[in-house]
């Protein structure tokens, strides 16, 4: 009985690291997205800025 709650309790921290493993790689996913939003963000803004002193 011993032996097989212990290969109960491996079996779900298994699945338990495999869930850590898949979140982990999503939030570095979104991470680099994120990043990449920030960069265009930063672009369209000098973009505006360059214009408005071109109007001005």
């Amino acid at each position: 009985m011993t032996a097989e709650i212990e290969s109960l309790v491996l079996e779900h921290l298994r699945a338990i690291r495999a869930d850590i493993a898949g979140l982990k790689r999503e939030v570095t996913g979104n991470s680099v997205q994120l990043s990449a939003m920030g960069q265009q963000l930063a672009g369209l803004t000098a973009a505006v800025y360059a214009g408005k002193s071109d109007i001005d």
